[in-house]
């Protein structure tokens, strides 16, 4: 016979989360008043948008080939690419997304450190490489 689920637990509350689907964790920001912020692993999407970006910031198609060649390409000023991918996997403590994909432009404009240590924890959840991002400097 199973075991009964905690009568305190709503599983369908817990399925039906924006995050249920993916591995997620929390981090304190102490840069943003001590703010803590929940980061997704990126998804085949965040990796398709990154992708639409990198092939209208560079006028070529991205292919397994070239998408590396690609985004060395990429002036490492433009924080573009970085801020594709953050604004999707950026979460508030309430399980919703912070930013929107309109947002892009905005946070790319005053992408720093702090932002690169949440992408980069972002990728480290989701088991990712930073090979997409090997252009910038580890902060």
């Amino acid at each position: 016979m199973a075991k009964s689920q905690s009568p305190q637990l709503d599983l369908r509350a817990l399925a039906l989360s924006p995050l249920a689907g993916y591995r997620h964790d929390t981090a304190p920001v102490e840069e943003w008043k001590g703010a803590t912020v929940t980061l997704r692993e990126p998804s085949a999407g965040d990796w398709t948008a990154w992708q639409a970006k990198l092939a209208e910031l560079t006028g070529e198609d991205v292919t397994p080939d070239n998408v590396q060649s690609l985004a060395d390409s990429v002036d490492g000023t433009d924080r573009t690419l970085d801020a594709t991918l953050l604004v999707r996997v950026l979460y508030d403590d309430k399980g919703q997304r912070v930013f929107e994909d309109k947002d892009v432009a905005q946070l790319a404009a005053i992408y720093g450190p702090v932002h690169d240590r949440l992408l980069r924890r972002s990728m480290e959840i989701g088991g990712l490489t930073d090979a997409p991002l090997e252009q910038e400097e580890k902060n």
